[in-house]
């Protein structure tokens, strides 16, 4: 019943011109769900670990390169 729901919501979302965000992805199980379910962002510790406020310009400086 759960993914049923999941699914509705993310099929209501695009249909209103609204990317869906899925938060709180630690695991490939967690990434693999979301993806199975058209989230369109996956953000969590498994893609980066939280980091205090004044480090985070360096976190971005060295995505971009």
């Amino acid at each position: 019943m759960t993914e049923e729901m999941i699914h509705a919501l993310i099929h209501m979302l695009k249909e209103s011109n609204i990317s869906p965000l899925v938060e709180g992805v630690e695991t490939e199980e967690q990434k693999q769900f979301s993806i199975k379910h058209g989230f369109d962002y996956i953000q969590g510790f498994n893609y980066a670990k939280p980091v205090p406020i004044d480090k985070l310009s360096e976190y971005f400086t060295k995505k971009k390169n």
